[in-house]
């Protein structure tokens, strides 16, 4: 369990006796732990150099371990530092090589994956390959069927080192059959970031700013061709296309049963009485008071406001008002 920081099995296994012990000699340890009295010396020896373990003063031999959770902390600090490190070093070497790649063979900045499981295999290798962010444009078809319950998703692995996953869905992709209720609540409630759009013009994936994957066929229906792009022109110019359309999508609001409302389509207007209601409440008047004025009760008038709610992607009342706004569903006469 501990050699990401250096230690092997049998030094892990002193250790482990050393922490359970006030102090002990490498005979003692050698009769607990069924090692040699050779080997325990030298896994003793590592974990002092290690900061595991100290030799104690006026008592030859005898060692007693360092406190875990400072002297572990100090190696995972190190171990980290050192990873980090390694990524710089590898991302530098990685720019270096596309600036000649790109001077001496322009071709090689975008890559054909051809057939539907080598595309499946490149897709899961490079989603789970992220290191801080996962972006993706999500539309029908699938190259796959969703993840069954016993797989985990490749976005929990990203989500768990502290990155983040932001999928766009086109509205076809909710339709799936059992995908709200599954693939796409089970997500959301782990943390990824979900908003949906009417319709979107390609299916893409973006992993961190270094690879980019979409179909090869403008509308196809099976996956079995797919291009990949490396950093370029055309990387930035689809990063620039996923955060334009983030900006513009609507929240993903799924209830505890992994409901979700269909958004309002761009152009759809709302009623006389929405609007009404709308623009009654900008104004910050209670609900009752509205209520009364529209000669509605209570419940049906909350009724209503929900169902915009829902029609609009909002989940409180601010959000509903600026999606109203940004659509022009909100106009100055009140009357």
């Amino acid at each position: 369990m501990l050699e990401v920081v250096g230690l092997g099995a049998e030094m892990e296994w002193v250790y482990e006796v050393l922490v359970g012990s006030r102090s002990s000699d490498a005979a003692e340890l050698s009769a607990v732990t069924g090692l040699p009295e050779q080997q325990v010396r030298a896994a003793l020896s590592d974990l002092e150099r290690l900061g595991l373990a100290r030799r104690l003063r006026g008592r030859p031999g005898h060692f007693a371990a360092a406190d875990p959770s400072s002297a572990l902390d100090v190696l995972l600090l190190r171990r980290e530092e050192a990873i980090q490190n390694a990524r710089l070093r590898a991302k530098e070497l990685s720019e270096r090589f596309r600036e000649a790649t790109s001077r001496q063979a322009p071709d090689q900045l975008v890559e054909v994956v051809v057939g539907r499981e080598a595309v499946r295999d490149r897709v899961d290798t490079a989603r789970r390959g992220a290191r801080t962010e996962l972006r993706i444009f999500d539309k029908p078809p699938y190259a796959a069927e969703p993840n069954p319950p016993e797989v985990e998703p490749s976005g929990d692995l990203l989500l768990r080192r502290g990155g983040s996953v932001r999928t766009i869905y086109e509205q076809t992709s909710l339709e799936v059959l059992g995908r709200l209720r599954g693939e796409i609540s089970t997500a959301a409630a782990r943390g990824t970031l979900d908003r949906v759009l009417p319709e979107l013009p390609l299916k893409m994936v973006l992993v961190d700013d270094r690879l980019g994957i979409v179909p090869l066929q403008a509308a196809p229906t099976v996956i079995d061709t797919a291009v990949i792009v490396h950093p370029s022109g055309l990387l930035t110019a689809l990063s620039a296309l996923f955060e334009t359309l983030w900006r513009v999508s609507l929240p993903l609001a799924l209830d505890d049963t992994g409901a979700c409302a269909r958004p309002a389509a761009p152009g759809e207007q709302p009623s006389d009485a929405e609007r009404h209601i709308l623009a009654l409440l900008t104004t910050g008047v209670p609900d009752d008071a509205i209520a009364r004025e529209l000669g509605l009760s209570e419940r049906t008038f909350r009724r209503r406001v929900q169902n915009l709610m829902e029609r609009l992607g909002a989940r409180t009342r601010f959000q509903l008002a600026r999606q109203a706004a940004r659509r022009g569903w909100l106009d100055d006469d009140t009357n």
